[in-house]
């Protein structure tokens, strides 16, 4: 017999969901819905793997450094010149998508969806609370809507991804192990600014 138990917030303790509000603020944070993560590395170069990872997931596999393609909820972000995080409803069996979709085609996929914490970032001071920790110049002129990277904030690494919207906004994954320090380094980043706390959207 085998036992399956829902995956619990690292941020539970917190209590969000009560604390959420819909008032306007310069910042505001919240902590993303559990979602489907997955890693996949192959070669850019192949045909067969970009068709394979397109036909998994309707999506056309990012190739310059840096770029996303979908959007928040259902995306591809490149993480390097031969991998790639994969994000999809929570529940979805991505590994098995891919490997049902590449077949013989060389690649390596692996689930992490158990390993990472979702928060998100936005608002009109959102780019300057993260300037406060990471090193990057995360002006919209350069960081634009869809950019992603990996980097340092507050010490702590990060994938930074700038969503596709009209107002600045951010989804940060990050190691369930320091999603609490990252929250909490977030909310004092954003105290001088004035910060709410939402709904997970």
């Amino acid at each position: 017999m085998s036992w399956h138990y829902p995956r619990q917030s690292p941020l539970a303790h917190l209590h969000l969901a009560v604390r959420a509000t819909t008032a306007e603020a310069p910042v505001w944070l919240c902590e993303r819905p559990p979602a489907s993560l997955a890693i996949v590395r192959g070669d850019a170069d192949d045909a067969g793997f970009r068709a394979g990872v397109e036909r998994a997931f309707g999506l056309a596999l990012p190739l310059v450094a840096g770029t996303s393609t979908g959007q928040a909820e259902r995306c591809l972000l490149w993480l390097g010149p031969d991998e790639w995080l994969i994000r999809g409803p929570d529940g979805a069996d991505l590994t098995g998508r891919l490997g049902q979709e590449l077949g013989d085609v060389l690649h390596q996929r692996v689930a992490i969806s158990d390993a990472r914490a979702l928060i998100g970032l936005g608002g009109e001071r959102a780019r300057e609370v993260l300037s406060k920790g990471c090193g990057l110049d995360l002006h919209p002129s350069l960081f634009r809507p869809g950019a992603c990277t990996q980097t340092l904030l507050g010490r702590v690494g990060v994938l930074l991804h700038a969503l596709p919207a009209d107002r600045p906004q951010f989804d940060l994954y990050v190691a369930r192990s320091y999603a609490d320090y990252l929250w909490h380094w977030l909310a004092d980043a954003a105290s001088e600014f004035g910060c709410a706390i939402r709904e997970g959207g």
